[in-house]
């Protein structure tokens, strides 16, 4: 009875080293590196969400999230979405996708940033 647990849903890669970190570093804004103790690693590339999203812009996502992260993606409590990849030769068709995906007014769907020396979401009801 009640919701399976959360970890069920976890990529594999957070699934081998969740709760073993050593560190993670700020690679550019928006990227960061988490790494193990045992040295493995995860990249996350995080974008801007928004707090209310269409079935158009949450399927894109998912199809981004099946192309690039084996179909899993996170949504942070600030309603940032993060696609996360398990090394570093996955990461830059993930930054290059998602610059690439453009409103028809010339804004970025998936603007990255939120981490280190950028701005994240502003959450307010």
């Amino acid at each position: 009875i009640g919701p399976k647990d959360h970890n069920e849903f976890n990529p594999p890669v957070i699934k081998k080293i969740k709760g073993n970190w050593s560190h993670h570093e700020f690679l550019e804004p928006g990227v960061l590196v988490h790494v193990a103790d045992s040295r493995d690693e995860v990249y996350t590339v995080r974008c801007g969400g928004a707090r209310l999203m269409s079935t158009t812009h949450i399927n894109e996502m998912c199809d981004i999230a099946d192309k690039h992260c084996d179909g899993h993606i996170r949504l942070t409590t600030r309603n940032n979405i993060e696609f996360m990849v398990d090394s570093k030769d996955k990461l830059e068709p993930v930054k290059f996708d998602l610059a690439s995906r453009n409103f028809d007014g010339g804004s970025f769907k998936f603007p990255i940033g939120g981490t280190g020396a950028g701005v994240t979401n502003i959450v307010h009801t």
